[in-house]
């Protein structure tokens, strides 16, 4: 008798161990741009606009003059997303109320359904920056063989401000930023055929304070060879300031851990109107969320064309993006496709997506 229920307690466990393992999860930075998407999620070497208030501070000492980006949102969507959720744009609010969602995944099941859209208005000028960002990120899967939904969603309003110390003409940026954030997430699994699903009963919600600190080395040498690291959230951003100002549910979101990057990159000059990027980008490398090698690889590449139209390419993980801008003026117009891995070490699984990003800058 003990020993049929140790055995039945032991195949329970591999069973528990096999469907976590099944299920994997995807490795979310706090922020992604549509331009390093495009290049394989490759940006802290390289970064030189607003987004370096989050990506790399030290990249705010590669801004030339002062600038204030106005308007910039930035849409991302995948194939089945688009599918499920039809051509009516209005049908995407579903992404914010559960109960709607439970429904549509439940007719689309085994799709994994991903909705995000984010603004960063911010002003930046040589060394110093500014914004405000507001990220709203949807992921659902409903699982067919366990009758249950998937639900991974946060809501994020943050006020961010930067600045760089440049040493030795430039060569050394060492730049640090700091953020406070509010944070409404869900992380639930939701059995099928649940009722009375809303935001304000399923979240966790806080506010916290957290802080970046980067490093930028450039050698003063032919295409300029460049090593960059970043520590993001150091020792850990904890949301325990306040309830938040939404639903205030008494729960707070778990912490964003500290994570170390580091990457290289290398700038030739192909001519008078065109330059070039290529980068190598490894992510937490000090505590990695996971062993899978690839999982934690990126690298791109970026030609500019007169400073008019840019091409990208490269690996986010083992998955190509692609991505173009076209630049006139004051505005700006970027697209890009990647591949997210959201399948484990041993069984992988891609999860293709568009991202499209307008901006306005005077």
């Amino acid at each position: 008798m003990k020993h049929a229920l140790k055995k039945k307690l032991i195949v329970l466990a591999l069973l528990f161990i096999g469907s976590a393992e099944a299920q994997g999860s995807e490795i979310i930075p706090f922020f992604r741009g549509v331009r390093y998407q495009g290049m394989g999620g490759a940006g802290i070497a390289v970064v030189d606009d607003e987004t370096a208030l989050f990506i790399n501070p030290a990249g705010l000492g590669k801004i030339r003059g002062g600038y204030l980006a106005l308007i910039n949102p930035e849409v991302e969507t995948n194939y089945d997303t688009m599918t499920a959720f039809g051509a009516n744009v209005s049908n995407y609010s579903g992404a914010q109320d559960p109960q709607a969602l439970l429904g549509i995944a439940q007719r689309n099941p085994d799709k994994h359904l991903h909705a995000k859209t984010q603004l960063l208005p911010a002003f930046v000028t040589t060394n110093f920056g500014f914004g405000v960002y507001a990220n709203y990120t949807m992921d659902a899967e409903f699982q067919s063989a366990i009758n249950k939904m998937r639900l991974d969603y946060t809501n994020d309003y943050a006020a961010v401000i930067g600045y760089c110390f440049r040493l030795l003409e430039g060569r050394i940026k060492i730049g640090v930023s700091g953020k406070i954030v509010n944070r409404v997430s869900v992380a639930n699994d939701i059995t099928g055929g649940s009722t009375g699903l809303t935001l304000r009963n399923l979240a966790t919600e806080g506010t916290g304070a957290g802080w970046d600190i980067g490093l930028i080395l450039t050698a003063p040498w032919t295409w300029l060879p460049t090593l960059s690291a970043v520590v993001h959230d150091v020792g850990n951003t904890y949301f325990n300031l306040g309830n938040g100002y939404f639903y205030a549910p008494g729960t707070r979101p778990a912490p964003i851990e500290q994570k170390t990057d580091v990457a290289i990159a290398v700038f030739p000059y192909n001519g008078k109107t065109t330059r070039a990027s290529f980068t190598v980008e490894w992510r937490d490398i000090q505590n990695p969320e996971s062993q899978d090698f690839f999982r934690r690889l990126h690298a791109g590449a970026e030609i500019n064309l007169s400073d008019i139209l840019y091409l990208r390419a490269g690996m986010n993980q083992r998955y190509y993006t692609a991505g173009l801008e076209l630049a006139i003026d004051s505005q700006q117009i970027q697209i890009a496709t990647y591949g997210e891995e959201i399948g484990t070490a041993t069984v992988q699984r891609e999860d293709r997506r568009f991202v499209g990003q307008y901006s306005f800058r005077f």
